[in-house]
Formats: structure tokens, C-alpha cells, sequence
């Protein structure tokens, strides 16, 4: 096994360990698996009308994307974002992109960069913003423990602390613009299935991404956008290295947004099949 996925595997087990898991399955017996009864998905039919008023009425639309080096575009010559504002021009859809991701950047670091007055005005002046952060708030406090073990019983602090830090981004989105369409990733797992602790994060993500999308969910105006039932990691074909989506990646995520926003993209699907 390479030095990166030695390292993705030590972090996740130095967050949470194996007996980590049991550990919160007993404690939370309740978050195990997301579920469509929940209310989690949302159908948001009258979006892409909203966007074509928006975009007729001030001559295009302003897109904005937040984030990570997923949001940045890492990984191909044009990340999802790009290819968001790509196919909505197909769709005689103008839009002028804002592409803010940074790379490595945690939920506390975008919350705090939010409150800059130039990024406060690009907010206010967006139709439609997307958001990928979460990653690196796990890759970044593991790396920072000096024990393995110490920090499996830190779980909920780690996840407390990134649905606390998304639930002020959104509000303060929303506080700043109370009309734009805004869309939140889930996160994806790119540890391939024969690696040894493949089973326990594909458990670890899927109780993050609950919690995310319950954060999401309570936000008005808000959609998940749930990219890890696309990105699968026994499929390997999306990804340009062990971490970041190449090219098909970004296309599998612009058309899940795109889907999410009532916009029938299946056209597309045929460019999705293919591209490094």
C-alpha cells in the first residue's frame, strides 16, 4: 500500500479507531444510515424557473462556489463548478462564475472568510451558490493528535464542531441573502474497497454525512446534494489521485447538482461515461 493511502487509513483510524466504531454504534444507535424518509432529499421544482427569471431579468446568472480543493476544481482542467456554469450556458442559461474554493481549507476557516466584506458582497450578489467543505476538518485534527488512540473518543467533538461551524455558514449565507439557490455536497470515500479499514470508514462517512445533511436540511432554501451515492469507491475510474475526482469525477458531481436544481441534464450523462 502507497504512503497516501497509509496515511488516509492512519488518520481514520487515529480519529476514531475500530473500537471507535463500536463505541458509537452503541451510543448512536439512531445516526447509522441516512434514510429518504427523513426528509433529507428535497424536490426543488420551481429552482431552475427561479434561475431563469433571475438570469432574464439581470442578463445572467451570478454563480458562486465555496469550499475545498474539491470546490476549487483539484484534480481536472475544470472542476464541477466550471462545468456547472458550462451546461447551464447549453441550457441558454448566462452565467458568470465566482469559483472561491481554496485548497485545504476546513469549515472554521470558510466560516471565517465569510465574514470579509468582499466575500459578504459577492454573497449578496449570487444566484446560486455551492458549498464542498468537511474533508479537511477530519484530515486536520487527526493530524494533529500524538497518540493513535486518544482521539477515537473525540468523534462527536469533531463532528459537533463541522456541523456548528456549516450551520453558521449557511445562516450567515442566508442572513446575507435571504433568495440565492444554495447547494451543499455530501463528502465521498476515496479508500478503495481491499484496503484493511475499508468497511469502518464507509460507516464513519455515512454517519458525517447524516449529520450534514440533517444540518442542511433545517436551513431553509437549502439542498443536499448527495455526491457519494455517485462516487463510489469501487468504481475507481472518477478519481485523478487518491483523494481528489478527475475529470468524469467533476462531471458525476456538476450533474447532481444540476439534477438537484430541477434541471434535466441526461444529455450529458453520455459525457459522464467518459474524460480523465
Amino acid at each position: 500500500m502507497n504512503k497516501v493511502w497509509t496515511l488516509i487509513l492512519a488518520v481514520w483510524i487515529s480519529v476514531f479507531g475500530w473500537a471507535g466504531w463500536e463505541w458509537m454504534q452503541a451510543s448512536h444507535p439512531s445516526v447509522s444510515a441516512r434514510s429518504l424518509d427523513t426528509g433529507i432529499v428535497h424536490e426543488a421544482p420551481s429552482m431552475l424557473q427561479t434561475l431563469k427569471t433571475r438570469a432574464g431579468r439581470e442578463g445572467s446568472l451570478h454563480y458562486l462556489a465555496l469550499g475545498d480543493s474539491v470546490a476549487l476544481g483539484k484534480g481536472a482542467p475544470r472542476g464541477y463548478a466550471a462545468e456547472v456554469a458550462d451546461r447551464l450556458e447549453r441550457h441558454h442559461l448566462p452565467v458568470q462564475l465566482d469559483n472561491q474554493g481554496v485548497s485545504g481549507q476546513t469549515s472554521s476557516q470558510l466560516w471565517v472568510a465569510l465574514h470579509k466584506p468582499e466575500m459578504k458582497r459577492k454573497i449578496r450578489q449570487a444566484d446560486l451558490i455551492t458549498i464542498t467543505i468537511g474533508g479537511n476538518d477530519v484530515l486536520k485534527v487527526a493530524l494533529k493528535r500524538s497518540q493513535p488512540w486518544e482521539a477515537f473518543s473525540s468523534f462527536d467533538e469533531i463532528r459537533d464542531g463541522f456541523v456548528r461551524h456549516l450551520n453558521q455558514i449557511l445562516t450567515l449565507i442566508r442572513q446575507e441573502n435571504p433568495t440565492a439557490v444554495i447547494l451543499v455536497t455530501s463528502l465521498y470515500n476515496p479508500v478503495p474497497p481491499d484496503a484493511l479499514y475499508f468497511p469502518l470508514t464507509e460507516k464513519l462517512l455515512d454517519n458525517w454525512n447524516t449529520a450534514l445533511s440533517q444540518t442542511v436540511s433545517a436551513q431553509p432554501g437549502c439542498i443536499v446534494v448527495e455526491i457519494d451515492d455517485l462516487l463510489r469507491p469501487e468504481h475507481r475510474d472518477w478519481l485523478a489521485d487518491q483523494i481528489h475526482p478527475n475529470t468524469r469525477g467533476h462531471r458525476l458531481i456538476a450533474t447532481a447538482i444540476l439534477n438537484a436544481i430541477g434541471l434535466d441534464d441526461t444529455g450529458s450523462q453520455v459525457a459522464d461515461a467518459g474524460g480523465n
